[in-house]
């Protein structure tokens, strides 16, 4: 017998810009279009002489360092690409540059621990929970019809729960790392992009012994990186200690919501095994970590 598992944390409907534009939007994987509409950004990195060459005379000027500036949503939208599995996006004819969104992929909750007998009382400790996998939002400039390849991060795996024993429960075993050997990214013939990174598994739930085992530590969140000066990265959210109920860390807000037929996909961290109890009772495994998730949009 063992505690009641902790479940993971409920994900609200993240549509947080952009939320009447994108009501018509079934995110079904085929690239979708709207009625034409002037964008609400100028490009990538400005247009015109704004690159500071020329003053509007003959002379030239001495080039200034640009700087890095958060992406603008665009007013209307022309098309849209999601993947939640690996695959490739090729821009239309007369699209220069798009917007991307992606997060790594979650990090798998810690096993609780298993619980002691008698003579010995303790209850296992619990799973952490799974950090959230990291968040990049930026423009960048692509070619109309090259290929573009998009890899999405694995959610971590779930750490198997530790047996009860006579002698003292066993301990859980840690979750997964997200995307694995695989963060979420869209590279061109000149290399990466764009990457977000998985968050690390929660650790497993110590074994109970005289006293209750030791709480799993929660797992970090990941990164997001992106090669463009148009461009925001978040962390993702760090999992939870078992101590304060290996709860994953939740996926980061995005611009469209995430995909509703997996509430893991997206780079929520996988909660952790509940600790099993007395008599030698096993613990719980932990959660998957969420797929990773990317959208390009113009």
């Amino acid at each position: 017998m063992n505690q009641k598992p902790v479940s993971q944390r409920s994900r609200a409907p993240r549509r947080v810009l952009l939320a009447s534009a994108l009501a018509a939007v079934a995110l079904s994987g085929q690239l979708l279009t709207m009625a034409p509409g002037a964008l609400a950004y100028d490009g990538p990195h400005g247009g015109g002489d704004s690159d500071g060459l020329h003053d509007g005379g003959d002379r030239p000027q001495p080039k200034e360092p640009k700087e890095h500036r958060e992406p603008q949503a665009p007013t209307n939208i022309h098309g849209l690409r999601d993947f939640t599995a690996d695959g490739f996006f090729t821009p239309p004819e007369g699209v220069t540059s798009v917007h991307v969104q992606a997060w790594g992929a979650g990090g798998g909750g810690g096993g609780g621990g298993g619980g002691a007998s008698a003579p010995l009382t303790g209850n296992g400790g619990q799973g952490g929970g799974g950090g959230a996998g990291g968040f990049t939002w930026c423009v960048i400039k692509v070619r109309p019809g090259q290929s573009y390849t998009v890899d999405v991060g694995s959610g971590g795996a779930a750490g198997t729960a530790g047996p009860g024993g006579a002698d003292g429960g066993n301990n859980g075993q840690p979750g997964g790392t997200g995307g694995t050997g695989s963060p979420t990214t869209l590279t061109s013939s000149g290399g990466v992009q764009l990457s977000a990174t998985g968050g690390t598994g929660g650790g497993g739930g110590g074994g109970g012994t005289a006293t209750t085992g030791t709480p799993g530590t929660g797992g970090t969140g990941g990164n997001g990186t992106c090669n463009s000066l148009d461009v925001t990265n978040r962390s993702g959210a760090n999992g939870q200690s078992g101590a304060q109920g290996g709860v994953g860390g939740a996926a980061v807000d995005g611009i469209v919501q995430l995909p509703p037929t997996n509430t893991g996909s997206g780079g929520n961290g996988g909660g952790g095994g509940a600790g099993g109890i007395t008599p030698a009772g096993p613990g719980s495994p932990g959660g998957v970590g969420g797929n990773g998730y990317l959208v390009v949009f113009w």
